[in-house]
């Protein structure tokens, strides 16, 4: 078995972080679908219900940095396995929770386990096989994984009808265990220890996780508190200072939790600010969506979940092409591509959102399914491709970052929008929220005129990271780069 391992690595290292990656997805789009029976299981508040997500997304965006940070330390095989580790055993404690903070802590720790694992297994990845196939087996990973991504909320939705929902915690062991035994065969101690500095700026991680715990908390919150509420506000004040505090840190001491003269590279920027727009389009959109079929045209959760397919369903294959694409041409033409039919499917729902009518909606559903995963593996292998190996584990952490933060922003600021314009329109059809839902035309009538003004919001998000990749993307295969002191990456196998 090990010598077989050993002979296939890249595609042992490949299936082996797949299987996490699948879990870490699994865990942000299956469990939305078990709320409710978790709820009355365990006689959950619906701000505890609330928190159940809000736990495992807030913990993924703070501790991803110090994740990617940790593995350039001390090694990314080492950092993925304790990773694979604290995962298996919250879910394990996700499981088995009896009480509501308990399910809580647990998500939380999930997601401790998550920060550590999605920057590292890119990177093993990556650095089992040679630049020109990197984009290819980047976008096979992403591409199994997604398959959970994909029927997450169909495979919640089922544990939890036929059996309970935790289940949706259960499976994750012996996947998560089939993982580590994979990566402990396939991919090798280090022979040469890589390391950026021997030490953590804890001064400047923490101005990052007070700045960034700040910004989440309140952009996850303000719908509910109020925008202009104290604790909003104050909780903007203090992401402004310790912000503010994190980059004067960054520039005047000698190892920086966070090199920011990263973001001088003109790709590495562009990558990660795509991803953070395309994040913020994606959340708000998938959320909305399977919100609209489920308010405006009266599907249940199931049917929802089915009919919202062509959204997810083309992330298994699409991923593949663009990570082939991006060997053969460069990130340039399936980001290009990518960000197009995205721009074009969510405009395309947007306008057609007010006729009532799946069989419209689905050309939008499709357009923007097969476009966002062109994007993702582009931007991920040009964010890698454009540093040095010493820090790609920090690479991956930010741009994971911006996905987090990302989507976060996006999905406060369009559920405000159509939240408050949902109000306005009733208001102007002379209805409460209360009468809407007994007079169910007006709500469907209001819902939908707001979900359109939304998604137009949504639409402009997308249609800014087009630019951005028309400006700032070369033309060229990543492998055809050249090379610098700094940056190794071209024709030769990077030590794992």
């Amino acid at each position: 078995m090990s010598l077989v391992v050993k002979e296939n690595k890249k595609w042992w290292v490949t299936f082996a972080m797949s299987a996490c990656l699948a879990l870490v997805y699994l865990d942000q789009t299956g469990v939305a679908l078990t709320l409710e029976d978790i709820q009355r299981s365990l006689g959950l508040s619906t701000l505890a219900v609330q928190w159940v997500i809000n736990a495992y997304l807030l913990t993924l965006a703070v501790f991803m940095l110090f994740g990617g940070r940790l593995a350039d330390m001390v090694g990314h095989r080492k950092i993925f396995l304790i990773g694979m580790s604290i995962f298996l055993i919250s879910s394990v404690f996700c499981a088995i929770a009896e009480m509501a903070w308990e399910l809580i802590i647990s998500r939380a720790l999930q997601g401790l386990g998550g920060a550590m694992i999605i920057p590292t297994s890119i990177v093993l990845i990556a650095n089992s096989t040679t630049v020109n196939e990197r984009g290819k087996m980047i976008g096979i990973s992403i591409s199994l994984g997604s398959i959970f991504l994909a029927f997450g909320p169909i495979i919640g939705g089922l544990l939890t009808q036929f059996w309970s929902w935790r289940l949706i915690f259960w499976i994750n062991v012996p996947i998560g265990l089939m993982s580590i035994l994979l990566t402990l065969l396939s991919v090798p101690k280090l022979s040469k220890k890589i390391t950026f500095s021997s030490t953590i700026d804890w001064v400047g991680f923490s101005a990052f996780a007070i700045s960034i715990t700040s910004l989440v908390v309140a952009f996850m919150q303000a719908n509910d508190w109020g925008w202009s509420s104290p604790v909003i506000i104050s909780l903007f004040s203090i992401f402004l200072i310790f912000f503010i505090l994190f980059i004067r840190v960054n520039t005047r001491v000698r190892m920086p939790f966070v090199n920011l003269k990263l973001f001088c590279n003109k790709t590495f920027l562009g990558g990660n600010a795509i991803l953070f727009l395309l994040q913020s389009c994606h959340v708000s959109s998938a959320v909305f969506w399977v919100l609209y079929l489920q308010n405006v045209l009266g599907y249940s959760a199931g049917k929802a979940g089915f009919f919202i397919l062509p959204v997810t369903l083309p992330v298994i294959f699409c991923a593949q092409i663009s990570g082939r694409l991006t060997d053969r041409y460069g990130s340039h033409l399936p980001i290009m591509l990518g960000m197009l039919m995205a721009v074009i499917g969510v405009l395309w729902v947007a306008f057609f959102a007010r006729y009532y009518n799946y069989p419209l909606l689905f050309t939008g559903f499709l357009l923007y399914g097969l476009g966002a995963p062109l994007v993702i593996p582009a931007a991920m292998t040009s964010v890698l491709s454009s540093i040095s190996q010493k820090e790609h584990g920090i690479a991956l952490g930010i741009a994971n970052s911006m996905r987090q933060i990302g989507g976060a922003l996006g999905l406060s600021i369009i559920g405000a929008v159509i939240t408050n314009v949902t109000k306005a329109r009733l208001d102007q059809l002379g209805a409460s929220i209360n009468e809407a839902y007994i007079i169910r035309h007006l709500f469907t009538k209001a819902y939908a005129e707001a979900f359109s003004v939304g998604m137009s919001i949504a639409a402009f998000f997308a249609l800014i990271a087009f630019s951005i990749a028309v400006v700032m993307f070369r033309k060229t295969p990543i492998y055809a780069l050249p090379t610098n002191p700094d940056n190794k990456l071209a024709a030769e196998k990077e030590i794992p």
